[in-house]
């Protein structure tokens, strides 16, 4: 595991590149940045209902289609019943 920064050269490496970073450049660059506009507050309850609409979703959508398979003489062949 080989971990290091640019002023910390590290003489054995299994590649022989170098990062040249401006780092002047990338601070004057992030200083510019604008902030990011809060679009609507996100709260816990809000990231709950999402995730079980989301699981919700998903337990509907492999019924259907497990349904369709089973009613397919196609695709019944498909299934892997548990016993």
């Amino acid at each position: 595991m080989v971990a290091d920064t640019p002023q910390q050269k590290i003489p054995l490496k299994a590649f022989h590149c170098e990062i040249q970073n401006d780092f002047d450049a990338i601070e004057a660059e992030e200083k510019a940045y604008a902030p990011i506009p809060v679009i609507r507050q996100v709260d816990g309850a809000m990231v709950k209902a999402n995730y079980e609409q989301i699981r919700q979703d998903v337990k509907d959508i492999v019924s259907a289609e497990m349904e369709r398979m089973i009613n397919d003489p196609a695709l019944r062949h498909l299934i892997v019943k548990k016993n």
